[in-house]
């Protein structure tokens, strides 16, 4: 048997083209996703309230130089493995701390993901297909989204893809010498999931192999994958952090494989509950545009199972299991948010781009499902004239773009909703592989002017401005207030420990007695008037109806230096700079 990246690929037809196994089809993919994901990457304040929270715990990993324990706002924060932080302090480090370098993790994270995704596809259904498989995932809506922001989804995404690229690289090589070095190449990359976001991703994994070689009746692969020694080897990578963490702060180990896995699956943990269906609209949406593929994309991959070509009928089987275990399993789960089927992307990615392959090189069945084909593309294009215009239609109603901003979006928009939209129907009719080439590198455009929208509302959302003021007007010794709020990105732009008075911050959720044994977290509303009245300078945040309670109950002056989107940066003490009202 030939190992699937180096056989032949003869079967494709007349409609062939040079693209299909070129050397030049990853420096391609790499070019193009890094346009789209680097394009403008830092242009917009980070997106409370993940964002700065995750960046926070980089920047003061950074500053402290401990790498073991996390933190946030200077109290211990174990909710997370440390990778992703890890690697945004190591991009802090190498590039500044910015917007850009934080975000520069998950972008090349996302252009990682796309890579493995066309060698996977490559791999199973051809050279077109990995080339196209590569496009579609790069482009679909929330894969772009998540590849743009500090989230631990993409990183994930790209360690479940590649360990189970390894898998079905060692599963298809007939060597078994050859077969087990592959496999044991998978065992780091599980424990690498690990220390991104704990158990979730080597449990997947683990998952999707067993459903898989169970399907194919194929258990007996299992001893190939030289498990004892897999396991070490996932150990040495994975343990020492948990073991320094939990030597450091005693109950981490706890705290995090129970309280923030085991509860978050069983019961509604961190405020996401939400119906087993839920997940049915966010695939829907955030495969856009290519929705209209899915259809075809999941029965194209079970018609697989009566084709004579068993390598094919297994990468079919692989990747519709892939998809329907890890849906399956966060649908189960008592928390649910949109990014968690992330992993998923890839395999549903690839099953599409086999699609398009087939249907470029005029290979799709006869009949009625000819014209599914046809029909999902024309789905295509009907959701990419409705996100132009109704992205226009947002842009032009003036409520969160500053006016400055509106002509120059609107032909953003268009622009790319016009070509997207001819290079569609030129794919649809024609059929010709440079069509469906040039539409995905369109609607790559269209994913980067709808990105641009986000940079304007976010930048109108942004409380940076309001930090950073804050951050010209402290003094080390002086002290930060967010009072009857919480906002990450306050904390983060203000660099400066902020003590948080009413509320209750999830962040401390492992050392409430330490936040309130340092004074960083005061439950109490009433002591913000002792804090006021201390002989301390105090610089405080609070939304406006808060701030006027507690100016009619503080018997001296109040400064107040500025406000943005309902919330008041005011202090006890005449400001240093001008533009403020008592």
């Amino acid at each position: 048997m030939t190992h699937p990246l180096r056989q032949s690929r003869s079967t494709h037809g007349a409609r062939g083209t040079s693209l299909e196994g070129h050397r030049a089809a990853i420096p391609l993919l790499l070019a193009f996703c890094a346009l789209i994901y680097l394009f403008r990457l830092g242009a917009m304040p980070l997106w409370e309230p993940d964002e700065p929270r995750y960046a926070e715990v980089a920047r003061e990993m950074l500053e402290s130089g401990d790498f073991v324990t996390s933190r946030y706002d200077y109290v211990r924060y174990l909710k997370k493995p440390p990778l992703l932080f890890w690697m945004t302090a190591a991009s802090f480090a190498l590039v500044g701390k910015t917007e850009f370098a934080a975000r520069l993790p998950s972008a090349l994270a996302g252009i990682g993901s796309a890579v493995v995704c066309y060698v996977l596809a490559r791999s199973m259904f051809g050279g077109l297909a990995g080339l196209f498989a590569g496009g579609i995932l790069a482009t679909s809506l929330l894969q772009f989204a998540l590849a743009r922001v500090v989230r631990f989804d993409g990183p994930l995404t790209l360690f479940v893809s590649l360990a189970l690229l390894l898998f079905w690289l060692g599963h298809q090589e007939p060597d078994p010498r050859r077969a087990g070095r592959v496999f044991l190449a998978m065992y780091p990359v599980l424990a690498l999931a690990m220390l991104v976001k704990g158990p979730v991703g080597p449990g997947l994994v683990g998952l999707i192999v067993f459903i898989y070689l169970l399907a194919t009746r194929n258990l007996r692969m299992i001893a190939r994958m030289r498990l004892p020694l897999g396991l070490i080897i996932f150990a040495a990578v994975a343990a020492p952090w948990f073991v320094l963490a939990e030597r450091a702060n005693p109950g981490a180990a706890r705290f995090f494989l129970l309280g923030e896995n085991v509860s978050r699956f069983t019961a509604a943990a961190g405020g996401h509950p939400a119906p087993v269906w839920f997940y049915v609209p966010v695939l829907l949406v955030g495969m856009f545009p290519w929705t209209g593929l899915l259809p075809a994309a999941i029965w194209h991959g079970i018609r697989y199972r009566r084709d004579d070509e068993p390598q094919r009928d297994n990468g079919a089987i692989l990747c519709l299991t892939w998809a329907a275990v890890t849906v399956g399993f966060f649908s189960l789960s008592g928390s649910k948010v949109e990014a968690y089927v992330l992993p998923a992307w890839p395999a549903l990615a690839a099953l599409s781009g086999s699609v398009l392959a087939r249907f470029a090189q005029g290979q799709g069945p006869r009949g009625a499902w000819r014209w599914a084909y046809a029909a999902s593309l024309g789905a295509v294009l009907a959701l990419v004239l409705a996100a132009g215009i109704g992205g226009t239609i947002f842009v032009r109603s003036g409520s969160s773009v500053p006016s400055a901003a509106v002509p120059g979006l609107t032909a953003a928009l268009l622009v790319p909703t016009t070509i997207s939209g001819v290079l569609v129907l030129a794919a649809l009719f024609t059929r010709r592989v440079s069509a469906f080439v040039l539409m995905t590198a369109a609607l790559g455009g269209l994913m980067v002017a709808l990105a641009g929208v986000m940079v304007s509302v976010g930048a109108e959302r942004s409380l940076k401005p309001l930090a950073l003021r804050a951050k010209a007007e402290l003094r080390r010794d002086e002290l930060l207030v967010a009072y009857q709020c919480i906002e990450r990105d306050l904390c983060y732009y203000a660099e400066h420990p902020l003590i948080v008075v009413g509320g209750a911050p999830s962040e401390f959720d492992f050392d409430r007695d330490g936040a309130r044994r340092d004074d960083m977290w005061v439950p109490e509303p009433a002591r913000m008037l002792d804090l006021l009245r201390s002989a301390k300078r105090v610089l405080a945040f609070s939304p406006r109806r808060d701030y006027g309670e507690l100016r009619s109950d503080y018997d001296g002056p109040l400064y107040v230096l500025d406000e943005r989107n309902g919330i008041i940066l005011f202090s006890n003490r005449p400001p240093r700079y001008a533009g403020t009202r008592e």
